[in-house]
């Protein structure tokens, strides 16, 4: 009696296969989990939680940083941009890429004020940053003389009087502080010639 190839017997091996790439594939996932499980476990402070095994693989070791790694120090001062126009200060951040203005993140015009005021900073002594215990605004406002900078944007957006506050933010333990919390800043006052 000779063996005959059915329809169903000729699809086995294709879905044999599948079946064994589709183990591979959760197999690495369900390890690169665990991975990112010690390594986030790791970098967090002492906690009543502990992972199978945790003090045999030494994950301070082979992950010192541990979640550092991926992340910004939430805590790290942020640039707040100002323009003066018409005797007042104003915001002079273009904003998320994800703004209609900006199609939705098609349009990158948005992104490009990072690089702009990377370029201005680079042009900034130290001495030139004023701390400030009170808002930007009202250090901006204080007399000073402006630093000259120009600024070698392509497509500018910083141009005449321009202010800029390295501020950290409000710590989330603040937030129902019944008065306006207004945190420390540094300031510079520019002139950026475009």
């Amino acid at each position: 009696m000779s063996h005959r190839e059915t329809p169903s017997s000729a699809g086995q091996p294709a879905q044999r296969q599948l079946r064994i790439l589709g183990a591979v594939a959760l197999g690495l996932a369900a390890g690169a989990a665990c991975l990112v499980s010690y390594a986030v476990h790791g970098s967090l402070p002492y906690n009543p939680l502990e992972l199978p095994g945790e003090k045999k693989l030494l994950t301070r070791t082979w992950a010192p940083e541990g979640w550092k790694f991926f992340t910004r120090n939430a805590q790290e001062e942020r640039p707040v941009l100002f323009t003066r126009r018409n005797g007042a200060w104003e915001r002079a951040e273009q904003g998320p890429a994800s703004r209609p203005r900006y199609l939705f993140g098609l349009n990158r015009e948005g992104r490009a004020q990072g690089l702009e005021f990377g370029l201005l900073l680079e042009q900034l002594p130290a001495s030139a940053w004023r701390e400030c215990s009170e808002s930007p605004v009202s250090c901006l406002s204080a007399p000073g003389q402006p630093l000259h900078v120009t600024n070698r944007s392509p497509e500018p957006s910083l141009c005449g009087t321009v202010g800029i506050a390295l501020q950290k933010p409000i710590p989330w333990a603040w937030l129902d502080v019944p008065r306006p919390v207004v945190m420390p800043s540094h300031v510079v006052l520019l002139e950026v010639q475009c």
